[in-house]
């Protein structure tokens, strides 16, 4: 069986209702006493037009054991199957803690706060005493001119200047227009021109390894760390017979 644990009405489900209607008689939990108060729980059933649908089939489940029980009781040739009997013993096995729970809260809340047998130990509060001497107005208006004044400042910084950096693009083109009038050039000359900055010597350099790899421009050094010439593929160098 599900657990019940919503309000209808005054009840908080459809087990205490069963059981209230069950001790309004003075009987114990029993099937005879199920039986009797089946037409009483299903006049009841009828004022909770409004609950939800989960609701609705929690009483819809007990109203129908309750029809069973009432059922044998009125034909005891009726046989049950294991699994009805199974939910007719389960329902009042929790009618029966249900009870004893109830009974057991009500005599816990008379009885909550009284004969307490632990209470709690008094805080030792301990008092802190300011009392510095000399201390007047004008010291302590003093003090936080002093402390205002000692406050660090927050260090302004200097605003940068961002400066342009040639794009590889613009560093190709530029490039292959020099080698392109020209029969040799060397890298050292042609990092000279225009910017020096280092950012445009290896944007330039970038553009010079672009266009070799293109085939667009030949290199040639002679030893490491020696001047790079480059020149134009397609330009064979003259012969002078």
């Amino acid at each position: 069986m599900e657990s019940f644990a919503f309000q209808a009405g005054k009840f908080n489900g459809p087990i205490e209702l069963l059981l209230d209607l069950v001790e309004k008689r003075k009987m114990l939990v029993s099937e005879v006493s199920l039986s009797e108060v089946t037409d009483g729980f299903l006049k009841e059933l009828e004022n909770y037009e409004s609950l939800p649908i989960p609701e609705t089939t929690q009483f819809v489940y007990i109203a129908s054991l309750l029809l069973l029980i009432k059922s044998k009781e009125l034909l005891p040739t009726l046989d049950l199957s294991d699994e009805e009997t199974e939910n007719i013993d389960e329902l009042k096995r929790r009618l029966l803690l249900y009870g004893l729970l109830r009974d057991q809260s009500r005599v816990l809340g008379m009885m909550f706060g009284k004969n307490v047998i632990f209470r709690r130990e008094d805080d030792n509060h301990v008092h802190v005493v300011f009392a510095p001497g000399n201390l007047d107005l004008s010291s302590l208006s003093s003090t936080v001119r002093d402390i205002i004044t000692n406050v660090p400042k927050e260090d302004s910084l200097e605003l940068g200047v961002v400066k342009k950096i040639i794009s590889l693009e613009e560093a190709m083109g530029q490039l292959a227009e020099k080698i392109g009038n020209s029969l040799k050039v060397t890298f050292s000359s042609y990092k000279k021109l225009g910017r020096e900055e280092k950012l445009n010597v290896v944007v330039n350099f970038l553009a010079m390894l672009e266009l070799v790899r293109r085939g667009s421009v030949y290199v040639i050094q002679q030893a490491n760390f020696s001047d790079i010439e480059m020149g134009n593929p397609n330009i064979s160098t003259p012969r002078y017979v």
